[in-house]
């Protein structure tokens, strides 16, 4: 976790990541975008120490951390306010989501069966969502302002561990062959900033927003018809393995050995 603090510039570790079982020696790790009762069985029986877990356990812990939404418009140069009011309408249709589900059971079962199996488990979202925002962000700064939408929907296709994911990069609206203009990546803020923080940076300067996914077809749909900006989507778990992988290739160095599962995208550079 500290290692991965570091990387990410981070001075304490947020809320939607955590040590749920500690682990003394670490020699080999099962690491996986999410983490499930059966992954902690197949580590039991092939001498794992340790099942690190990209997503939060208690998946809605990453409401605690989406304020970083706000931070990233303002310094994008939205309004202040303006960026707390969009905030607000993002969170409120998160947390109608994270109502319906239970999700601090699952933590409680997944972490008694790691006390059975005396297995160490932890998990690391935005500190390796801060890496592969870096990483999108610098893909999109070498192209933007006079690049076309469409070269960097190229760009990011050719990333080893997006292309391999197979999920596609997309253009929800805007046209793949306007020029990006102002670029912003809106990533490791817990979630995707949905309609709210898309339409503020399109009514706030910003030509071209990157999110990594869009849960909400019918906010998807309202972008489209308004169509003020253009907005790529970079797949989910390619993304996501963008991020984890710098991680992953500092604890190889280390001598740890590294098993990856449950859609994590391993490329070694």
């Amino acid at each position: 976790m500290q290692l991965a603090l570091e990387m990410a510039g981070m001075g304490s570790i947020p809320a939607d990541s955590g040590i749920f079982r500690p682990c003394d020696s670490v020699k080999r790790v099962l690491l996986g975008i999410d983490i499930e009762k059966q992954d902690l069985l197949f580590a039991r029986d092939n001498d794992f120490d340790l099942v690190l877990a990209h997503h939060p356990l208690n998946w809605t812990t990453f409401l605690d951390v989406m304020d970083r939404h706000e931070t990233f418009m303002i310094e994008a140069g939205v309004p202040e306010e303006r960026a707390k009011q969009s905030c607000r309408e993002n969170r409120a249709f998160w947390e109608e989501l994270a109502d319906r589900h239970h999700a601090e059971q699952g933590v409680r079962e997944l972490c008694a069966v790691a006390e059975e199996f005396d297995l160490g488990l932890m998990n690391i979202h935005l500190p390796c969502d801060e890496l592969g925002r870096r990483i999108l962000q610098e893909q999109a700064d070498e192209l933007a302002p006079a690049g076309t939408v469409s070269a960097l929907i190229e760009r990011y296709a050719s990333l080893p561990e997006i292309e391999a994911a197979g999920e596609g990069v997309s253009l929800v609206c805007g046209s793949a062959n306007t020029e990006l203009g102002k670029t912003v990546v809106i990533h490791a803020a817990g979630v995707n900033g949905g309609y709210p923080v898309a339409n503020a940076l399109f009514e706030n300067g910003v030509d071209t927003v990157v999110y990594i996914h869009l849960f909400s077809e019918e906010q998807g749909d309202r972008l489209r018809k308004e169509n003020k900006g253009s907005l790529i989507l970079t797949g989910h778990y390619g993304s996501d393995s963008l991020g984890i992988n710098p991680l992953v290739d500092d604890l190889e160095q280390r001598g740890i050995e590294v098993v990856c599962c449950n859609k994590m995208v391993r490329v070694r550079r």
